[in-house]
């Protein structure tokens, strides 16, 4: 996968691979990496006693990850693997320096909107442990719910 920018293309990692079910990272954990899929689909996900809510699903071309850089937090939620899926890693210290080059008011915004994503998902999590919840949603929206509760 190439991003167009032949300094980013070249700061890529070796691909890493991960097969189905297998976890990427748990919530909780620090690390220096964001991930880009390369190919497959990652669950993101989060822990509610013995419950999984999952948040979102990743697909080719999208991150995962960026929250705990741009926020300098612990990992909000865990990943794990769909299928088979190919992850381009980005270290940190490599990230750095590209982020240190932005004016720092473009670092606030990027900071404080780290923070509200991290808010949300813990509010997201707090409403899919309520039942009542799916009498607020459209159809759609409950078809989803009730799709995902059964895989």
């Amino acid at each position: 996968m190439k991003f167009g920018d032949k300094t980013l293309d070249e700061r890529v990692e070796n691909i890493k691979t991960f097969e189905d079910g297998e976890l990427i990272f748990e919530e909780g954990s620090i690390s220096g990496w964001i991930f880009v899929v390369a190919y497959g689909e990652v669950e993101i996900f989060r822990t509610v006693g013995e419950k999984h809510i999952i948040l979102d699903r990743v697909h080719e071309g999208e991150s995962l990850g960026e929250m705990s850089f741009f926020g300098h937090y612990t990992r909000s939620a865990a990943a794990r693997a769909v299928g088979q899926v190919g992850l381009l890693p980005f270290k940190d210290h490599y990230l750095i320096e590209e982020y240190d080059k932005l004016p720092n008011f473009f670092k606030v915004f990027l900071e404080a909107m780290a923070q509200r994503m991290r808010s949300l998902m813990e509010k997201v999590t707090i409403l899919a442990g309520n039942p009542k919840i799916l009498e607020l949603l459209d159809d759609e929206a409950k078809a989803e719910v009730i799709k995902r509760k059964q895989d």
